[in-house]
């Protein structure tokens, strides 16, 4: 009897001395930032390798109108890679600032020279025609407190749906591509484009 009672006694000593060191024993703060930068990027992959599934869209089979897309939310992931600014420089246009940007854009495509092939080398420095590209607008601030617009550039767009909606709450971030990628800054207070980029001949 004596036997068993020591047995038991020993038995919730050391129960307690594990449940007490497991207790003790707390996530290193650099090894649980690591878990979580892993983790995301393995979320990311996931997205990218579901993405891939999906269709391309091409902006010139889509309606002339639907081209245009005001970015509505700040929070986009790589929204602050692509500007490197602080947050609150870059803000949501207000539907005057898009529609004058739009009209200004529009307008600077009319008054240059477009190709929509690559057959010399002067055709690739070329951009491709407006209703050939998906447009992101969005506002932001230079250190002076100019107020100016990007717009980023894309002829196509990859998607589930086929819906260009779906890009006011994405952004596309691209770094080489040819001139089927771009980008345009818009001066809204002189109301002029300031400058037109594609990414040329690979």
């Amino acid at each position: 009897m004596k036997s068993n009672s020591l047995s038991t006694f020993l038995i919730l000593i050391l129960a307690g001395i594990f449940l007490s060191c497991s207790n003790s024993k707390k996530k290193d703060p650099i090894q649980e930032a690591k878990e979580e930068t892993e983790s995301e990027m393995s979320s990311q992959l996931a997205e990218k390798m579901e993405r891939m599934k999906w269709p391309w869209v091409e902006a010139k089979d889509k309606s002339i109108d639907s081209l245009d897309i005001r970015i509505e939310d700040l929070s986009i992931p790589l929204l602050d890679l692509e500007f490197d600014v602080v947050k609150d420089s870059v803000f949501i246009l207000s539907e005057d600032e898009f529609n004058m940007a739009r009209y200004l854009v529009k307008k600077h495509f009319d008054s240059i020279d477009t190709s929509v092939g690559n057959d010399s080398i002067d055709d690739r420095k070329k951009p491709f025609p407006y209703n050939y590209y998906f447009k992101q607008y969005i506002g932001y601030k230079e250190k002076d407190g100019k107020r100016l617009v990007y717009v980023n550039m894309f002829t196509s767009w990859q998607t589930p749906n086929g819906w260009a909606r779906e890009l006011k709450d994405k952004w596309l971030m691209v770094y080489d591509g040819g001139k089927s990628f771009g980008h345009i800054i818009v001066d809204i207070e002189k109301k002029e484009v300031k400058s037109l980029y594609i990414h040329g001949p690979y």
